[in-house]
């Protein structure tokens, strides 16, 4: 029985068919409906229904709908059939799951939500996709002198063509990477935005077809720009603009912003390069960095702006609701992300429960609500106990997510992949009589340090480096004679192709020896060269300096 039911309810259902409770749990759905119905109706009478009572009633027929089916998260409820060519210019084949997601971010953008989440399982080219759908629409527009089908939501900003992918650190030149392997060469102009001498450099943002940035990037750019700007006498943000736009913004033929240096200028005064500029598309990869919208981070993303907006993530939801809240509020998704006032139409994505009014409708406060803790994020708090925290489940699954998420698994799409089965193996190695004997010394000394080390020392309080110690000891003795710490700094590399810091440049060459680990990766990549001669594989080691002993050894 579903652990979410109360214990009364299941007390009724404990016949074991399990359809009286089907049937009770569904005539309580239809009395707390019929509250919300007479509540409605009777404010109706008194004035015109409003636009949060309008999605209330969308919410109700929603529930009626599919309060009877399975709310787990995990199980897909997006069924996609039509497919979608890829563009001319993308030159990496499509898998067939591939070309259906760009038929569905296709539509998405022409929808009200202009943008989606991507949740496919990790190594399902989510990277990819999203590079086939900039084309694809990039290929759509190229005989109109429009760049989004939306309006620009505000004035204050010149519009770019271009898409901004926003990514960890470790992402930035796998994008780049990615963009120029799978795109026709010199089809694409791409600037990655990165580094401590961003800022000095002049940028034609209209220019580019992908700029990439980090979330570390927009962030710090962000606030920098803020503190700023927050002085005592600075000016509000569209009175300084207001002298310039009208005036310096415009068109050219291929469709670009013509952005002319004193709008550059008073934009720049304000905002961050980034947040100067209106793009077309933004792209979030890994988005589930944004967990909570009020940290740091979550504002800059949000102060950027553009016509359409994607996040990438292979986990949405991890530990709790407000991380998904985050990235539905990236999206702008209408009318979830959205505050709402009981007494008129009032809406703002924003809303500070601090002013004595609000600055649209001049309502209280008290009177304003956020959508998502209204219908989603409070019911789901007293789920077990309260029978509108199923309510919750259904309009998050069933209205929610399957008008933004589309998420397919390797084991689902198996048959597209044809992926090989994963084979994980553990092989034993014994050491040789040599390092038997200089891991045994190594030990004892270390237990000797530790016999005289106080038990409150630092040494006693640091077992994890002494551990680490003997790690690396069973890799490879050069590991722990030559600790990258010794060496001479800054000098010269003395073994081509490998960098000045490699620890090959501190030991002697002519006294390098292998070891019973490298021997036995040198075995097993002959193993799999008898099997199939065109393999590849991948070496991966907790220790950068290990990699370089296994390089040579190998090349030697």
């Amino acid at each position: 029985m579903d652990p979410s039911i109360p214990e009364d309810q299941k007390t009724i259902a404990s016949d074991g068919s399990g359809l009286l409770y089907v049937k009770f749990e569904r005539h309580c759905l239809m009395e707390r409906l019929l509250v919300r119905v007479k509540k409605r109706e009777k404010k109706q009478k008194e004035r015109p229904a409003l636009m949060w009572e309008e999605w209330e009633e969308e919410n109700d027929t929603c529930l009626l709908e599919n309060y009877s089916d399975d709310l787990d998260l995990d199980i897909p409820n997006v069924s996609l059939s039509e497919t979608a060519e890829p563009p001319s210019d993308l030159i990496s084949p499509l898998l067939k799951y591939q070309k259906e997601w760009l038929a569905w971010s296709l539509k998405q953008e022409e929808s009200t939500f202009k943008g989606g989440i991507l949740a496919d399982e990790m190594g399902m080219g989510k990277t990819v996709q999203a590079i086939a759908l900039v084309l694809a629409q990039r290929e759509l527009k190229k005989d109109s002198s429009i760049l989004s089908s939306s309006p620009s939501a505000s004035q204050e900003v010149p519009t770019v063509k271009g898409t901004l992918v926003v990514c960890p650190v470790i992402g930035v030149m796998q994008w780049f990477r990615e963009i120029e392997c799978c795109t026709t060469k010199g089809s694409n102009k791409t600037l990655v935005y990165h580094g401590a001498n961003r800022e000095k450099c002049t940028y034609k943002l209209e220019e580019y077809d992908f700029v990439i940035t980090t979330y570390y990037t927009i962030e710090a750019d962000y606030r920098t720009k803020k503190s700023k700007h927050n002085c005592k006498n600075s000016k509000p943000r569209v009175e300084m603009l207001d002298q310039k736009t009208d005036s310096t913004e415009k068109l050219s033929d291929d469709g670009s912003v013509d952005v002319s240096a004193s709008v550059r200028k008073d934009v720049s005064r304000i905002w961050s390069v980034l947040h100067s500029v209106k793009w077309d598309r933004i792209i979030l990869d890994e988005a589930h960095y944004l967990k909570d919208a009020d940290c740091n981070t979550a504002r800059a993303v949000l102060a950027l702006e553009s016509s359409y907006k994607w996040a990438l993530t292979g986990i949405p939801l991890q530990n709790r609701m407000r991380e998904l809240y985050s990235i539905v509020r990236f999206l702008q998704a209408k009318p979830y992300t959205y505050h709402f006032c009981k007494d008129c139409d009032c809406k703002a994505l924003d809303y500070s429960s601090f002013s004595t009014k609000c600055a649209q409708c001049h309502h209280k406060p008290a009177r304003h609500f956020l959508w998502w803790n209204r219908y989603i994020a409070k019911p789901l708090e007293s789920i077990l106990s309260n029978a509108t925290g199923r309510d919750a489940m259904v309009l998050l699954k069933h209205k929610i997510l399957k008008n933004l998420l589309l998420k397919r698994t390797k084991k689902e799409r198996a048959a597209d992949l044809a992926l090989p089965l994963k084979t994980v193996s553990l092989r034993i190695d014994s050491l040789d009589v040599n390092e038997k004997a200089y891991n045994q010394q190594l030990l004892e000394e270390t237990i000797a340090k530790l016999d005289k080390c106080p038990r409150d020392g630092p040494l006693r309080k640091n077992y994890r480096s002494i551990n680490t110690r003997l790690q690396k000891a069973v890799d490879h003795p050069f590991l722990v004679e030559h600790n990258m710490e010794k060496g001479i700094p800054n000098s010269k590399p003395t073994v081509k192709g490998f960098r000045s810091s490699s620890i090959l440049n501190k030991i002697h060459l002519d006294d390098f020896r292998t070891s019973t680990k490298i021997e036995a990766l040198r075995e097993e990549i002959m193993f799999m060269f008898e099997r199939d001669s065109s393999a590849k594989g991948i070496v991966l080691s907790q220790f950068t300096p290990f990699l370089d002993l296994i390089q040579y050894s190998l090349q030697k």
